[in-house]
């Protein structure tokens, strides 16, 4: 029973967080359970189709996964992590993609980790990356920024990275774009829904009516 509170966030699977509510609606947290809510722990997903514009698609690839004018570059739940590319668009989406990073030098200087385990969590990235032939097209290796501060983290894109990988399992935020080729729209749709299937960690907010 905690009823000064009226504001509450954990993370954990699904099922413990929604059991959690329901305990906290029992419980009388706060002044009364008003609204919960689960939010995905996990970066979202892009697909670009066969039929769609590389220009338009990398402007909004760019816009969701490292915003210039977000601090917190990468590291929303809603931030694109993953895209899954149609494998005749591959090519064009990436030079898109490169000119806009290149084009706004901002995009590429190191910002702070919202998590402390997230500069661990890019060096990890990075040498899954390398050792399962994916290739960093944009960004610095972890190890460059670390004179920076002891939480500095610099965007990251690889390419080429494989559809059956660890890197593209990678769930949590974190200001690394991988770019994944796909045979067709649908395999493309397949392998989306299949990582929304296998997503691990949420996030469970709880609001209560009032607070003492």
């Amino acid at each position: 029973r905690r009823p000064e509170l009226g504001w509450a966030r954990s993370r954990g699977p699904r099922e413990e967080l929604a059991e959690l509510a329901r305990g906290a609606g029992r419980q009388a947290f706060g002044a009364g359970l008003t609204e919960w809510s689960l939010w995905p722990l996990a970066s979202a997903i892009h697909v670009v189709e066969f039929a769609d514009d590389p220009a338009q698609e990398a402007a909004t690839v760019v816009e969701r996964a490292l915003s210039p004018s977000a601090t917190l570059c990468g590291q929303l739940p809603d931030a694109v992590g993953r895209v899954l590319c149609h494998q005749r668009r591959l090519s064009a989406f990436t030079e898109e993609l490169l000119a806009r990073l290149d084009a706004t030098p901002a995009l590429a200087e190191p910002v702070a980790a919202v998590e402390a385990d997230l500069p661990g969590r890019m060096a990890e990235a990075w040498a899954l990356g390398l050792d399962e032939g994916a290739c960093p097209v944009f960004g610095q290796p972890p190890a460059d920024v670390r004179g920076r501060g002891p939480r500095a983290v610099a965007p990251v894109v690889f390419t080429n990275v494989e559809t059956g990988g660890r890197l593209l399992r990678l769930e949590r935020p974190a200001p690394l774009l991988r770019l994944a080729r796909v045979a067709s729209d649908e395999e493309a749709h397949r392998l989306r829904d299949a990582l929304v299937r296998d997503r691990g960690l949420e996030r469970l907010e709880l609001h209560s009516e009032t607070t003492p």
